[in-house]
């Protein structure tokens, strides 16, 4: 017995010795590869050699890949953020210390989790004055807050394809560089903001967990003469939250035709009428989507639109707009009686609207995908293990016609490079294939 101690101790030590080893070689890979993830992530303009560096570094750590890019431990500590700044002419938050009016970005300092984002458009003119405001209510709250200003400084909403892209174009920069949740990102605003909240919040549903406006319609003046329409059925899987005064009519009744439809369909939608005009501050909004989360994966989505640049939604994009995007400036016909009922006028105007513009909806059940479409002759499915099972054959169904069934296996390319065009580091799809849409 004491003979064969010395060996089982020398093979214990060796056993340690070569976990230590393993330790150290398996550290050494994670700091590898998540500063290759930040420079691929992070990086302007083209980047095919800090993709090729990441990809070789992954090989056969598909699993520590997902983990570095879903916790974001790719990003370096940062203190709390408080920047002012403008949005530039591609749509991108651009730190300027001197900016009259400006954009802000606040949040919190990194620690061992990710923190909830506000969209915010506040019912003012001039945000010079929001910094201190945004620190307290915010920052010391945990929350990130990116806070879009009123450009033209007129107090009206104007639903412009431009004034979409300045909420939700900076997202995409500050979602990489920053520990945000993507899904807890959250829109708010009150006044003009609840406009911009409606609008910007219903075409990029897929973007949000929640939209919380104030005194703002979904449906009001120029709503789709500029984009094609913001449609009720894209909030499928959104939580809504409003508050709307019953004294001034500042899209009163939009709002109730929204509770009435989100009812019958089953959407989340609760709202609180008011006998007064008011603002939303950050910690009503806050305390309204506590413990609200965007699920990431959802097994059934439908979006409507207009312009090929919003027809991605989720696991589905359409690749063009067949035969042709609509010109929403265009005259409307409306044949038959017209009603005296506003509801009802507005009830035929956007029917024909919907006919007009593109949909894309689908369900999966299993490892089968049913795609409605029209309005395009291509789209792009995405595939997720969270929604299908990679390892079996899927099969894919547009407009009832059913594709051969594919077995996909995971490419980290694809998965890269979608993330660091949406910034989504949620969800991750890691094949896709391209269908044709039968009439």
């Amino acid at each position: 017995m004491r003979r064969g101690s010395p060996t089982r101790l020398c093979s214990l030590a060796a056993l340690v010795a070569t976990a230590s080893s393993g330790a150290a070689q398996d550290a050494a890979a994670r700091t590898g590869l998540e500063l290759a993830v930040r420079q691929y992530l992070t990086s302007e303009g083209p980047a095919s050699a800090q993709l090729q560096a990441v990809l070789g570094l992954a090989r056969g750590h598909d699993d520590l890949l997902a983990e570095i890019v879903r916790t974001k431990s790719y990003l370096t500590p940062v203190a709390e953020v408080a920047l002012r700044g403008v949005i530039d002419g591609e749509h991108r938050f651009v730190e300027d210390g001197t900016a009259s009016n400006p954009a802000w970005f606040h949040g919190p300092a990194t620690g061992q989790r990710l923190f909830p984002l506000a969209v915010y458009v506040p019912d003012s003119t001039d945000t010079g004055g929001f910094g201190s405001i945004l620190a307290t209510d915010a920052t010391a709250q945990g929350w990130y807050v990116f806070l879009v200003p009123d450009e033209k400084r007129d107090n009206l909403w104007k639903a412009t394809i431009h004034e979409h892209q300045r909420h939700v174009g900076p997202l995409r920069d500050l979602l990489l560089r920053y520990p945000i949740d993507p899904d807890r990102v959250f829109f708010v605003g009150s006044g003009r903001g609840g406009h911009a909240t409606w609008d910007v919040g219903l075409m990029h549903a897929g973007r949000f967990a929640a939209l919380v406006p104030c005194n703002g319609g979904v449906i009001h003046e120029g709503g789709w003469k500029s984009t094609g329409g913001v449609f009720l059925e894209n909030a499928k899987n959104l939580a809504v939250f409003t508050v709307y005064n019953t004294t001034f009519d500042h899209g009163i009744e939009s709002c109730r035709y929204a509770a009435r439809r989100f009812q019958e369909w089953g959407y989340r939608f609760e709202a609180k009428e008011e006998p007064r005009m008011r603002l939303m501050g950050l910690p009503e909004a806050f305390g309204k989507v506590d413990g609200v989360v965007r699920n990431a994966h959802p097994r059934q989505i439908q979006k409507r639109f207009n312009h090929v640049g919003d027809g991605g939604h989720y696991w589905l994009k359409a690749l063009d707009r067949s035969p042709r995007e609509w010109d929403p400036a265009a005259q409307i016909t409306i044949r038959g009686t017209w009603p005296a009922e506003r509801n009802k006028q507005l009830e035929l105007v956007w029917d024909q609207v919907r006919k007009e513009c593109a949909l894309v909806k689908g369900t999966i059940a299993g490892n089968q995908i049913e795609i409605t479409a029209h309005g395009m002759s291509r789209l792009r499915v995405y595939f997720d293990p969270e929604i299908v099972d990679l390892g079996a054959k899927v099969t894919v169904v547009v407009n009832g016609k059913a594709r051969k069934p594919v077995t996909l296996t995971k490419q980290p390319a694809v998965m890269l490079q979608h993330v660091r065009e949406t910034g989504d580091t949620s969800r991750l799809y890691w094949a896709f294939e391209d269908c044709p849409v039968p009439k």
